[in-house]
């Protein structure tokens, strides 16, 4: 005999979620011009964490032309976000 079960399992996003704050050197920039950030990231604890971060940067004239439609990408990974 075969028998089969499934079960749904959430996890809560809780304490999950980073705050990221970004500090670039100065307030504009022209095109072709190079930019430095300062990044910082904490937990939901407040305190600093180390990871890897991807960012990426659109001029935006872009924008203005197209809204961003990139889903938030904490719904596939937490259901409660």
């Amino acid at each position: 005999m075969v028998r089969e079960q499934q079960a749904d399992v959430v996890v809560p996003a809780e304490n999950r979620i980073l705050a990221l704050t970004l500090t670039p050197d100065k307030a504009e920039y022209k095109p072709g011009e190079h930019a430095t950030f300062k990044l910082h990231a904490t937990g939901a604890n407040g305190l600093p964490i180390q990871g890897e971060i991807s960012l990426g940067v659109v001029d935006a004239a872009l924008l203005a032309m197209q809204a961003d439609l990139t889903p938030d990408i904490r719904k596939y990974f937490y259901v409660d976000v």
